[in-house]
């Protein structure tokens, strides 16, 4: 077998650069993105507008009877005599206590919208 002076030293190069080029591709490939948003809402308002998922909810009441709910909505539809779009709810009777949902392993999903309506609290909520 002939050899080309240098063509070991080639292929060993090509060899590195091919190997290094799939260990990179397989980081990128395999790289878990989160793109999930947490805001702090003191009151009610739209948050998202089209579809999305909600992976949890933080409650803290600022004054006894707080409370609050998640609708698939665009705007508050809780005035009318019955109302089938809420995805999340919750309430504290005293001033100061917490409550958490935790959504991470099965999400919520919503269609329409994500408006949330706030009583006498704050709420953290993160969501996509």
């Amino acid at each position: 077998m002939l050899l080309i002076p240098g063509s070991i030293k080639i292929m060993k190069r090509l060899f590195l650069i091919f190997a290094c080029m799939s260990f990179m591709f397989v980081a990128v490939v395999s790289a878990e993105r989160n793109t999930a948003t947490t805001t702090t809402y003191r009151s009610s308002q739209l948050i998202k507008t089209g579809q999305g998922t909600i992976y949890s909810v933080s409650f803290v009441a600022t004054s006894n009877g707080g409370d609050f709910i998640l609708l698939d909505a665009i705007s508050d539809t809780t005035s009318t005599s019955s109302f089938t779009d809420v995805k999340a709810e919750g309430s504290e009777a005293v001033a100061n206590d917490s409550h958490f949902q935790d959504y991470f392993k099965k999400p919520l999903k919503f269609r329409t919208g994500l408006y949330l309506k706030i009583t006498d609290g704050y709420a953290v909520v993160s969501y996509e």
